[in-house]
């Protein structure tokens, strides 16, 4: 499991949770992003509008600055969710980084197929703020706090 990294506040360490967004939808993003920033004020959060993007801002990052967190949308254009599970499962550096796919379809084989690429959980995309507020609270206690 990654460390979270701490940084000084007034002679005390409070953990930071770094966490990449990729999703193609803005107001998904804008979503997730308020939920997880509300849900947990240290949290440091990365938005990427497509895998393209995703890669290259991990790519510029050193193995101690990669994120606690993934959270990929299944369904974006050009590559999908999938296509970047793939990308990230083959390379070692990223393998130990927890992932998150949300999708609107969910099903069996979606869950199935996410995991063997390396997804930690598969969720269903949330339909209201309270959702993703309960998604983002979810997620920061299963794969960052523990």
């Amino acid at each position: 499991m990654q460390k979270l990294a701490r940084i000084p506040v007034l002679n005390q360490s409070v953990p930071v949770a770094k966490i990449l967004l990729v999703d193609d939808d803005a107001d998904d993003l804008l979503f997730l992003s308020s939920s997880f920033s509300k849900a947990s004020p240290e949290v440091r959060l990365k938005q990427a509008y497509s895998v393209r993007e995703a890669m290259i801002y991990l790519n510029r990052l050193s193995d101690e600055q990669l994120p606690s967190l993934i959270v990929i949308d299944y369904n974006m254009p050009l590559q999908d969710g999938l296509d970047f599970l793939k990308i990230l499962h083959e390379q070692e550096r990223f393998r130990d980084i927890k992932k998150i796919v949300l999708s609107t379809a969910q099903s069996a084989l979606i869950n199935k197929v996410c995991v063997e690429q390396g997804a930690d959980a598969c969720f269903t995309k949330p339909l209201k703020l309270e959702q993703y507020r309960a998604l983002a609270e979810r997620a920061l206690e299963e794969f960052i706090n523990n």
